[in-house]
């Protein structure tokens, strides 16, 4: 497991530049911080992933450099953190199993879907490696009865404001967690609730923003039977999210446009997790506490659900693949969760670890496999990515008033968009990236040279 982590992890050099990129970088170098708090207060009320564009939006700026590597390597300390800091470094006597789990967390995180836009393109990954993590703490910090300290409780809500903050996603689960420990309150008097109200603060004011100056008071991208119709998109986020939870993606295509996820595959692979779950993982915690369990469980099931209604209602149709990496990677919480949930205390019989093992070598193995020829290809054209950037920002950043972009070669697994090959001019009908693109290096004209190879 921890080979598969290093394989994704040296690829992060391979990161690329989409026109949010772009257009982030120029804004914040022409219009200051008005510009990142036009963004905060409108289209992205994401406070913490918003933190960490702006900081290396101007690192960029002031070196001249894209710095792909180093932002991306940092979304990925953040994300392993998130699996193994709390697992790792408080063992409580069960640092083997406890490492096991981290590994396999780390590594389940990264198969069975695509990661293109969750982890290897800079604006994706500022908002949704550090809301799985923000997550993936939590869940492990109430496995560890975290919550029955008035400390650990500030800790827990700090993990929420992270969820939340990160992207609208967090802000769904956020909502939803805390919705259900204040309404379980009801049936438990004495539960402190205090810790739980700034997490929810944010999150209604997440959705304020949405609701009223975001992309959602907007049309719909896409004139469809669910766009902005709130029955049909609710209707259609059933099947959706039942779907969701089943499956897995054995290709790295974008979801979101291809329907690539396969239940064939996904259902006796999540099983077998399930089932590995159930025999290794309760080892590695103590007293459980029920309730806030049974509501982070609930709280990620929502989390999906309510994201695949909100695509559907604001663009008419399912976006986008890093949606859907994210769904993946709450259903493993929701899988881990739930074995921890269900599984008696844990005990010393060998066989029950050996089979857990087992079971969990059967799930993660295939899905490794199917991933193997995508990080050979990517691997492959390393050096052919880091000649195409350079010479792209040696030719942006010349001065004229021209650009030559060479685009680095597509791979499935760390970059599946590319932009418009061709001669382009400045104009309010250029597609979006390009715009930025010339926004970006301050040219009138570009031009947009194809892929030197697309790898398969």
């Amino acid at each position: 497991m921890l080979l598969i982590i290093l394989a994704h992890m040296g690829l992060v050099s391979l990161g690329q530049w989409q026109g949010d990129d772009y257009d982030y970088a120029a804004g914040l170098r022409d219009q200051g911080v008005a510009f990142a708090w036009h963004r905060l207060t409108t289209d992205t009320p994401r406070p913490f992933s918003e933190t960490l564009l702006f900081f290396y939006a101007a690192a960029v700026d002031r070196l001249h450099r894209p710095l792909i590597g180093t932002f991306l390597s940092l979304c990925w300390a953040i994300l392993l953190l998130g699996c193994g800091a709390r697992l790792i470094l408080r063992p409580q006597g069960r640092l083997v199993p406890r490492l096991l789990l981290a590994f396999s967390l780390a590594s389940l995180f990264l198969l069975g879907h695509p990661l293109a836009d969750m982890l290897y393109w800079p604006v994706g990954a500022a908002a949704y490696a550090p809301t799985v993590a923000a997550l993936c703490f939590l869940l492990i910090h109430i496995l560890d009865d975290g919550l029955a300290t008035a400390a650990g409780r500030a800790i827990a809500a700090a993990a929420l404001i992270v969820a939340v903050t990160s992207s609208e996603m967090g802000a769904f689960v956020g909502l939803g967690f805390t919705t259900t420990m204040l309404l379980a309150r009801v049936r438990r008097p004495r539960q402190p609730v205090a810790w739980l109200l700034v997490p929810l603060i944010l999150s209604l004011c997440v959705f304020a923003v949405t609701a009223l100056n975001g992309r959602a008071a907007g049309a719909p991208t896409l004139a469809s039977p669910t766009g902005h119709h709130l029955l049909a998109s609710l209707r259609a986020a059933v099947p959706q999210t039942l779907r969701a939870m089943a499956m897995i993606d054995r290709n790295d295509g974008d979801w979101g446009q291809q329907g690539a996820g396969s239940l064939a595959l996904g259902i006796p692979l999540k099983l077998l997790l399930l089932a590995a779950f159930l025999l290794t993982a309760r080892r590695c915690f103590g007293r459980i506490p029920r309730w806030p369990l049974i509501a982070l469980i609930l709280a990620l099931l929502f989390g999906m659900f309510a994201s695949l209604f909100a695509a559907d209602y604001q663009f008419g149709f399912q976006c986008c693949q890093r949606h859907e990496a994210v769904r993946q990677c709450f259903m493993i919480l929701v899988l881990l969760a739930s074995a921890c949930l269900t599984a008696p205390a844990p005990r010393d019989a060998q066989g029950h670890v050996l089979a857990g093992l087992l079971c969990l070598t059967l799930a993660i193995a295939p899905m490794a496999v199917w991933r193997l020829p995508d990080l050979v290809a990517a691997y492959q054209g390393t050096q052919a990515s880091e000649i195409s950037l350079h010479e792209t920002w040696q030719s942006g950043l010349a001065a004229g008033p021209t650009a030559i972009i060479t685009q680095q070669p597509a791979t499935l697994l760390t970059h599946a968009w590319t932009f418009p090959p061709g001669q382009h001019w400045l104009s309010a009908t250029q597609p979006y990236d390009v715009r930025s693109i010339m926004r970006f290096f301050k040219d009138d004209e570009v031009t947009v040279l194809p892929s030197r190879h697309l790898l398969r």
